[in-house]
């Protein structure tokens, strides 16, 4: 985000002060974990329950921070 705002603010020959005010981690899906669910998914049977084709969505802010403690206690 800090790169692209000043390569924006040097393009149109301005300045740019950043503050970050979040310090939740990046979110990264596997898309090979993310197709497996979403085949377990389709086989559960819940009714008007059906996947978008090459599609990206934020499911929530804070996942990554659930994400990343599971990270940790799976990995020591």
């Amino acid at each position: 985000m800090k790169e692209v705002c000043h390569k924006i603010a040097d393009t149109y020959r301005g300045t740019v002060e950043i503050e970050m005010v979040s310090t939740v981690p990046s979110l990264m899906c596997d898309p090979q974990l993310t197709l497996e669910m979403a085949e377990y998914m389709s086989q559960i049977g819940i009714e008007g329950l059906k996947g978008i084709p090459n599609s990206t969505a934020i499911a929530s802010e804070d996942f990554a921070i659930i994400a990343e403690k599971y990270r940790q206690l799976i990995c020591f």
